[in-house]
């Protein structure tokens, strides 16, 4: 009996350890129609380096084409922009052992660390006609807890901050998504950060109530303790609609007058931003 407990507990976690797995394709294209494509996600089987059975080489001393896409891997001498949380603007620089480019990249999860190197993809576009459009498929995230939860962030190189934030959201892709649009070369790297809505540093935060959730309008966020800080709430591509200082509150009422769609509830307070996601029909 307690062989067959055994197998079965090996079964089922080794089934939901698969479910992690995922992968999105970004595509960009030039002002005269040249196009080129990546591919990134997360893959139980794979490591930080390179992984040839998922299709991963090594391009880090190829030179650039006049349009081309990589994901990039940069150590500590090489550093870019890639940091440990993009919701936070002092959070620490993340390194990878090695500096390496590649067209396909897949990361190892790792349960125990949300805000992990393994979950931050840092993509270098090289162009030479301007504009570029960069556009997303996040249909293979469908399913997955980080829908919804997660951002593609444009980033300026000179500051290393981000300049937009366009929320990973599935549900809302029909083939390939327009996410940025780059005017010169000025902005050439964004960061894909994946998180969840429950980080390593909120498991011992306040817990949120949000009710009722969907909403058809006003909608009641209660914490479990009073707190001080600023609510945001953003559309679907990032762009804040609502925000507000508190002061020792421990209950909202918001009217969400907004057409219907996903909304994102950002609390930002004790140096900590939480995320969570609202339905709004």
């Amino acid at each position: 009996m307690k062989t067959t407990l055994s197998i079965l507990f090996l079964i089922i976690l080794n089934l939901s350890v698969k479910a992690q797995d995922f992968s999105i394709q970004f595509f960009v294209e030039d002002n005269i129609g040249r196009k080129d494509t990546i591919t990134l996600g997360i893959n139980t089987s794979s490591t930080l380096g390179i992984d040839s059975s998922l299709g991963e080489v090594d391009i880090y001393n190829t030179p650039f084409d006049s349009l081309d896409i990589r994901v990039i891997q940069r150590d500590s001498a090489n550093h870019n922009c890639i940091r440990t949380d993009f919701y936070s603007y002092n959070s620490p620089n993340l390194y990878f052992p090695n500096n390496i480019d590649t067209k396909i990249d897949f990361r190892p999860f790792i349960y125990t660390n949300f805000y992990s190197l393994n979950l931050n993809f840092e993509i270098f576009i090289n162009a030479v006609e301007y504009p570029v459009t960069v556009r997303a498929d996040y249909t293979g995230l469908q399913g997955h807890f980080f829908d919804g939860y997660s951002s593609a962030f444009l980033i300026d190189p000179a500051s290393c901050e981000a300049v937009v934030n366009s929320y990973i959201y599935s549900y809302s892709s029909t083939g390939y998504d327009s996410i940025f649009t780059l005017p010169n070369n000025s902005w050439n790297t964004f960061v894909v950060h994946f998180e969840h809505e429950v980080g390593v540093n909120e498991l011992n935060s306040s817990k949120i109530n949000i009710h009722p959730n969907p909403t058809t309008e006003q909608q009641t966020i209660s914490l479990e303790e009073s707190k001080t800080g600023t609510l945001l709430i953003r559309n679907s591509i990032g762009q804040i609609i609502h925000q507000e200082k508190f002061e020792n509150t421990s209950q909202f009422n918001i009217n969400l007058n907004e057409p219907p769609g996903i909304y994102f509830l950002q609390l930002e307070t004790d140096g900590q931003v939480i995320t969570r996601k609202i339905i709004k029909q």
